[in-house]
């Protein structure tokens, strides 16, 4: 079994830059600002990055969001693509395991 490097130090360090705490990763996942955003890592190309929004987010903030997160990336060479919209829910009521749901 193959090893998949991600970048997280310099996902991370790019979105911290401009003001957004990483919350968790979890593998190819890394949960922004409390469950808001969601950075999923690419496996054919490590410097182009899936932006996905919490369903509950404001269309105008995400937008503003997004340019911001997408400039930053550039300056470090990133690409950050907006996939769409996700959610997360709990899989089995009483379980601590949570299922995402992406929308798009």
């Amino acid at each position: 079994m193959k090893l998949q490097y991600r970048p997280l130090g310099y996902v991370m360090e790019i979105l911290e830059s401009i003001g957004f705490a990483v919350s968790y990763s979890y593998d190819d996942l890394v949960f922004v600002e409390n469950n808001s955003i969601l950075v999923k890592f690419n496996d054919e190309d490590e410097k182009m990055l899936y932006l996905y929004f919490n369903k509950d987010i404001d269309a105008d903030a995400a937008y503003e969001i997004e340019k911001t997160i997408m400039e930053a990336g550039l300056d470090k060479g990133y690409s950050f693509i907006n996939s769409g919209k996700y959610w997360v829910r709990e899989k089995e009521a009483g379980k601590e395991e949570l299922e995402i749901i992406f929308l798009n």
